[in-house]
């Protein structure tokens, strides 16, 4: 035990309780990146050298951009997806590429909330109620919260990798409610056969709202 004098500005008091610390990645920082990066370009580079559906290739980035820690709108995409293509395809291949940019996501979080720095969001009051009411139904929180577009799941991120949660449960949970919302979203294009261009204007107007909000928020002053 360290005495008032040994003691350093980050050791732990004897009795403190101790923050929850994800569990260090076993791949190294550029891993998951790459795979991602070399995914979205290899499916920029099918559809410039086949000269196919934009919307059949540019499915794999945009869910991949869309799920990532950006929190990009991205639901009106698969509605327009499936007036080309199928519904069945479109799920397929949204969930696939939805599991893959969650391996990257978890990466980066478990990377980041390692950091001294992350120390106070850790300890915080918060943080620790809302992950003791995840940890009484972590993968059930997933699924509702994967699925219910009225709920950010970005946060189920943060508390999945502070309660260490298991990546196979993370994962089974993202299919399960992933699959069901894409469902959903397929069923809409396919109920509402308007031309993928509508969509497409839905989406921008989506984009620009976002953009628009986030600058807000960039020149909102920070209190003193």
């Amino acid at each position: 035990m360290t005495t008032d004098r040994d003691a350093g500005p980050h050791d732990v008091t004897e009795g403190a309780p101790e923050l929850p610390t994800p569990i260090r990645p076993a791949v190294p920082a550029w891993f998951w990146s790459t795979v991602v990066v070399v995914t979205s370009l290899g499916c920029a580079a099918g559809w410039a050298l086949s000269g196919g559906s934009p919307l059949l290739w540019g499915l794999v980035p945009y869910t991949i951009i869309g799920n990532s820690l950006a929190m990009i709108p991205y639901d009106w995409y698969l509605p327009a997806f499936v007036q080309q293509h199928g519904a069945l395809t479109g799920i397929v291949i949204a969930t696939a590429a939805t599991v893959l940019v969650e391996y990257w996501n978890m990466d980066v979080l478990a990377r980041l909330l390692s950091r001294e720095g992350t120390a106070a969001f850790r300890g915080h009051t918060v943080t620790a109620r809302f992950l003791a009411w995840y940890r009484k139904a972590p993968w059930w929180t997933l699924v509702v919260a994967g699925f219910a577009p009225v709920i950010p799941f970005y946060p189920c991120r943060f508390l999945a990798t502070l309660a260490r949660y298991p990546m196979w449960r993370y994962q089974a949970a993202i299919v399960v409610g992933r699959a069901v919302r894409y469902a959903v979203l397929a069923g809409a294009g396919l109920l509402l056969p308007i031309p993928p261009l509508a969509y497409f204007v839905v989406g921008a107007l989506m984009l620009g709202v976002f953009a628009i909000k986030y600058l807000q928020h960039r020149r909102r002053p920070s209190p003193a």
